[in-house]
């Protein structure tokens, strides 16, 4: 495709000329790590939090070269000869000796530990190992601690399901720590459990005032003064390539609805799919009983760059029920999520004269919404926008030609404000949904079709 390029935007000239220069080869990005989506949720990601392992194994405090000498002297230490030598008091395998969780203690593991040396009094420190795949009942969230001793702590877990939420239960709110620092907490214990999206884990000592959560927006603040990680996962599993990325396919299922919408968010081929032409398909759809939305998610984290959507369906003349949506979203971040927007929607409103919005969230702060009428004279249509640090630059036009005829422009806006969110823990996301809920207006199934996606970093 052409480049996706930033017309009539008041920018310096060396600026300008490094959009001209920089995007005229637009390529996609990808992971080399070869990982696959549900490989990438299972390891811990973005934690609050450094984890801490503690292989101080012998005085003073702090990991030194004692405590190197003192496990090599007792090679091999593995999962299933734990204590070789026979003597409990020497060191014996343990899982937080075995940094990189391979069975054993070796060599490798030695290299981790010293990047540690002379830590004095190494901080307690929790993990998350494990996350269970996203719509799975009964699988535990696993994780391990370090640098405490395991019986004086528990762990209290939290997951975020349209809300957060002690786990396993009211009633029984504290993980119990095994001996080699170990942990398993339930979290599918009732409701809609398998479709949360976040969890967290707090290294909890024993004696400590606790305090529950009950379907509030943050954990409770007296809770994260202690050690804790908080990881996420995407909404789906079912995946899709589009565009040279892999997209997850957000789904709930008919156990409940969530935003935005809130709405019941579909995965089935019918619904959401890429065609023979490499065109995604996104829909809203009506079938066993209810309005069904569609949502991907890219499985890449973003970067500064520029970021190109090229549609191959109009929007101006979407139901006005309805908003087609191209953004950045972070889990994580629980204050603006990172969020940038490109939205096509009259909000319900039939007359409104505005139909589009760009947006840098919060979106109730004044200055950090631009909306505009749109009207397109055809079918295909390209929005994107330039995220640098300290300003992101949007603009929308018809067609693909790039630059574009001055008939073409559609719309541009400049954000420099404060709140430009730093990029590195979002993924882009691409929505056909209803305002809450509600069905469109026609009554009648709609369709987005995007024709591309396409990302270029900015040079480092």
């Amino acid at each position: 495709m052409k480049p996706f390029l930033f017309p009539s935007i008041s920018l310096p000239a060396s600026l300008m000329l490094f959009v001209l220069l920089f995007f005229s080869d637009l390529m996609p990005v990808v992971r080399s790590d070869g990982a696959s989506p549900d490989q990438q949720e299972a390891i811990v990601s973005a934690p609050l939090v450094t984890p801490v392992v503690c292989p101080d194994v012998v005085a003073p405090p702090g990991v030194d070269t004692l405590d190197i000498q003192a496990v090599a002297t007792h090679w091999p230490l593995t999962a299933a000869n734990p204590d070789p030598d026979g003597n409990p008091v020497t060191p014996n395998y343990e899982a937080r000796y075995d940094i990189d969780q391979d069975g054993d203690v070796d060599v490798v593991d030695i290299m981790l530990t010293s990047t540690q040396w002379g830590t004095i009094g190494a901080p307690p420190g929790i993990e998350i190992t494990s996350v269970p795949t996203y719509g799975v009942w009964g699988v535990p969230l696993r994780g391990r601690v370090g640098c405490v001793d395991p019986a004086a702590f528990r762990v209290a877990v939290y997951i975020f399901s349209e809300g957060w939420w002690t786990k396993p239960t009211f009633a029984s709110p504290l993980t119990i720590i095994n001996p080699d620092g170990t942990w398993q907490t339930n979290v599918t214990t009732g409701g809609c459990d398998q479709l949360a999206t976040r969890f967290a884990a707090i290294l909890f000592p024993i004696g400590a005032t606790y305090r529950p959560a009950n379907g509030s927006a943050t954990i409770p603040a007296e809770m994260l003064v202690h050690p804790h990680v908080i990881v996420s996962r995407l909404p789906g599993t079912r995946t899709l390539q589009f565009s040279g990325s892999t997209w997850v396919v957000k789904s709930t299922g008919t156990c409940r609805t969530v935003g935005p919408g809130p709405n019941y968010f579909s995965d089935t081929p019918g619904d959401v799919y890429v065609d023979q032409d490499g065109r995604l398909h996104l829909s809203i759809s009506y079938h066993d009983g209810r309005w069904w939305s569609t949502e991907v998610i890219n499985t890449d984290l973003t970067a500064y760059g520029a970021y190109t959507f090229t549609l191959a369906s109009r929007v101006d003349t979407l139901d006005p029920n309805a908003v087609a949506g191209l953004f950045t979203w972070a889990e994580l971040d629980e204050q603006s999520h990172a969020e940038l927007d490109i939205e096509a929607s009259r909000w319900s409103d039939p007359g409104a004269a505005n139909n589009a919005q760009y947006v840098v969230q919060p979106w109730g702060v004044a200055g950090h919404r631009h909306q505009f009428p749109m009207q397109q004279t055809q079918d295909i249509s390209t929005h994107g926008f330039l995220w640098q640090p300290g300003s992101v630059h949007f603009a929308s036009y018809q067609g693909t030609a790039s630059p574009p005829a001055p008939g073409d422009l559609i719309e541009t806006w400049v954000y420099t404000g404060s709140d430009v969110p730093p990029a590195g823990q979002a993924n882009v996301r691409l929505n056909l949904w209803l305002v809450n809920g509600q069905p469109p207006a026609s009554g009648q199934p709609l369709e987005l079709i995007i024709q591309s996606f396409a990302f270029s970093p900015a040079p480092e």
